[in-house]
C-alpha cells in the first residue's frame, strides 16, 4: 500500500529536497505558527460540556505543530467526510449534489489553512478523505451517485479558487472490488466482538447511537411501512456493520497521513487524537450538524442557518438555484 504522504516524501527526495530538519527550519518561529495553528482552529471546533482540548488535545496539536515544523512539513489536517448527500429529499436535503452548504464547509476548510499559510513558510493543507465508500451500499447510495458528488464537490473547489484543499478516497489504496472486506482483512476489524466494544467504550456507543438515528432518517423512506421494532433492529445490525468499517479504513486514514491532526463530523471531548468541528451554522444539538444532512437558508441581512428540509418555512424563504441545480433557500423580500 503506498500513501499519498509516502509519494510526497518520495518526489521531494527524487528532487533533492532533504526530508529532515535545517538550519532554516529552526528559523521558523514555532510559537507563532502554532499559535496561528490554534487560533485558526478554534472558531471550528464543535465543543460540548466536559470538553478537554485546553487541558489534553491542545498539547497533541502541539506535538504535531512542532514536528512538521522541524522537518519543513505543511501542516496538515485529514478530515474522513463528504461521502454523498442523505437520499432523503424529502426530510434533509435538497437532492444528490453539493449545494450551499458544502461551499461553505469547503470554504471554511481552506480558510484554516489559509491563515496557517499566512504566517509559516511551508503553508498548510486539509485533505478531504471521503468515506462514502465506506457505507454508501448501507444507506442505499449508487456507487454512481456517489461518484457524482465527488466529481461536482471537486469542481466546486475548483470553481471557487480553494488552492489549500487535497482530496482522496478509499480506492485509491485497495485493489479488490469489495474495498469494505478487504479493509477489515487487513485491519483485523473483520473479527470484532462489536457488543462488547460498544460495552467498553463509551464514545464508540455514543457513535453508535449516532448512527442509528441518522440511519432511521436517512432510510426513512426505504423502511417506510415497517414497524418501529423493525426498524430499530435494522438500525442497530447496519450502525454495528458501520462502525466496524469505519475503525477499519480509521486505521488506514492514520497510516497514510500518520503526521496530519485528525478532524471529524462526530462529537468527541477534544482530547484527539479526533478533534470535533462544526463545517457550518450548527442546528441546536450535541451531534455536529453537515451540509449533506440539511439545507442552508440565507436570511436577508445575508447571515445563514442550518435546516432540516422538511422544516424550511417556504413561505418565508425561495428555492434559489446555482450551478442549474438546487443551491439554498432565501428569504424572500
Amino acid at each position: 500500500m503506498v500513501c499519498h504522504m509516502d509519494r510526497v516524501a518520495v518526489a521531494d527526495a527524487d528532487a533533492g529536497v532533504s526530508t529532515e530538519p535545517t538550519q532554516k527550519a529552526l528559523l521558523v518561529d514555532k510559537d507563532k505558527v502554532l499559535a496561528s495553528v490554534l487560533a485558526a482552529l478554534a472558531p471550528l471546533l464543535h465543543q460540548l460540556p466536559g470538553d478537554r482540548f485546553e487541558t489534553v488535545g491542545r498539547f497533541r496539536v502541539e506535538d504535531i505543530v512542532a514536528d512538521a515544523v522541524s522537518h519543513q512539513r505543511p501542516i496538515t489536517f485529514v478530515m474522513p467526510a463528504f461521502p454523498f448527500k442523505s437520499p432523503n429529499v424529502r426530510e434533509k436535503t435538497l437532492g444528490v449534489l453539493p449545494d450551499r452548504g458544502e461551499a461553505v464547509a469547503l470554504a471554511r476548510l481552506d480558510a484554516l489553512c489559509a491563515a496557517i499559510a499566512s504566517v509559516y513558510v511551508h503553508g498548510a493543507r486539509a485533505v478531504i478523505f471521503s468515506d462514502g465508500r465506506i457505507f454508501n451500499d448501507i444507506i442505499g447510495v449508487s456507487l454512481d451517485t456517489m461518484d457524482a458528488y465527488a466529481m461536482a464537490l471537486e469542481d466546486l473547489a475548483r470553481d471557487s479558487g480553494l488552492t489549500h484543499l487535497v482530496f482522496d478516497r478509499l480506492e485509491a489504496y485497495t485493489t479488490t472490488e469489495e474495498p469494505n472486506t478487504e479493509l477489515l482483512v487487513r485491519y483485523g476489524c473483520d473479527q470484532l466482538d462489536m457488543a462488547a466494544l460498544l460495552k467498553e467504550d463509551s464514545e464508540l456507543l455514543a457513535t453508535y447511537r449516532s448512527f442509528r438515528r441518522f440511519l432511521a432518517k436517512d432510510l426513512a423512506l426505504t423502511w417506510a411501512g415497517l414497524s418501529k421494532s423493525a426498524i430499530d433492529k435494522a438500525a442497530g445490525v447496519a450502525a454495528k456493520c458501520m462502525i466496524q468499517r469505519n475503525m477499519a479504513f480509521s486505521s488506514l486514514v492514520d497510516d497514510c497521513y500518520p503526521h496530519a491532526i485528525r478532524l471529524s463530523i462526530h462529537a468527541y471531548d477534544n482530547a484527539g487524537p479526533k478533534y470535533s468541528v462544526a463545517l457550518i451554522p450548527q442546528l441546536e444539538s450535541a451531534i455536529p450538524t453537515t451540509p449533506w444532512h440539511c439545507v442552508m437558508c440565507q436570511d436577508r441581512d445575508g447571515s445563514l442557518r442550518s435546516r432540516k428540509h422538511e422544516d424550511v418555512d417556504t413561505s418565508r424563504y425561495t428555492l434559489e438555484t446555482k450551478y442549474g441545480r438546487p443551491w439554498q433557500y432565501v428569504e424572500k423580500a
